[in-house]
């Protein structure tokens, strides 16, 4: 169901972007598509450029056509403003349904500003469309990326590594955070693998394997990124739900990006117009 015609071809973008990954990732032409799905090559480029917004049904044509994956089509389908039609058993068979309906607020008033939804080793299980929107802006070929983790992407990843202003000091923070969060959960197998495997990476000094104590782990995160000349800055502040009762909820985290600067607040709400 549409949540209004609207708002649908005003996050065509999105959907676009969306597309035309999963189109080159095929290695299909604009026309090649068109013609295993039986659409017409000018309207896959309009749906592309976001000249023309794509009714529920023609999505999921071009998403059993492209081989897309069920979840990755519900992210195509929320990018046109249409609900889910997959189940996602990442992130609704983890949590309550309670816990689901207020992360879903939590989303919706974070508007325009980012958030991710993770989990205990970084693995990226949701975002709003503020999240979405600065990743088209700053590395827009990880749109649509399987897999994706808020933490192995900035040492493994050159272009989502060459937008951080300052990397080496950004790395050395998410370091620090990763080997003081081992040392608080030491039977968690995949939080150390991540650590691990970014102390192996490009970059990495040898010196950070050994965890330095009077190194100072904040509360809060901050992360500059840019884009030619633009320059964006982010505080981020991790919102965790405190349920003993329901063990797989202590492992989901809402990271909230908030601007440092007005220029920054100026570039979201651009972006939140524009889609």
């Amino acid at each position: 169901m549409a949540r209004g015609g609207q708002e649908q071809t005003g996050k065509a973008s999105l959907f676009g972007a969306l597309l035309r990954h999963w189109r080159t990732r095929k290695g299909l032409s604009q026309m090649a598509l068109g013609l295993e799905a039986e659409v017409s090559s000018r309207h896959i480029s309009f749906l592309e450029t976001g000249r023309a917004a794509p009714g529920e049904q023609m999505i999921l044509r071009l998403g059993k056509t492209l081989e897309i994956p069920p979840e990755e089509q519900n992210a195509m389908l929320r990018a046109a403003g249409f609900e889910a039609r997959f189940e996602e058993p990442g992130l609704s068979k983890r949590i309550p349904k309670a816990i689901g309906v207020a992360i879903e607020h939590i989303k919706a008033q974070q508007e325009p500003f980012p958030l991710l939804v993770v989990d205990s080793a970084y693995d990226v299980l949701d975002g709003n469309q503020a999240m979405w929107r600065l990743i088209e802006y700053v590395a827009p070929h990880l749109l649509g990326r399987a897999g994706l983790n808020a933490v192995r992407i900035f040492f493994e990843d050159d272009a989502a590594r060459g937008a951080v202003i300052n990397w080496e000091a950004t790395a050395r923070g998410m370091v620090v955070r990763l080997q003081r969060e081992v040392l608080d959960n030491p039977d968690d197998r995949r939080l150390k693998a991540l650590l691990d495997e970014v102390l192996q990476a490009r970059g990495v000094p040898k010196a950070w394997r050994t965890l330095d104590f009077e190194a100072v782990n904040e509360p809060v995160f901050v992360l500059g990124l840019r884009r030619g000349d633009v320059e964006l800055r982010f505080v981020s502040a991790v919102t965790l739900f405190s349920a003993p009762q329901h063990r797989a909820s202590q492992h989901i985290r809402l990271e909230s990006y908030f601007p440092l600067d007005q220029t920054t607040r100026a570039v979201c709400q651009e972006l939140a117009e524009r889609s």
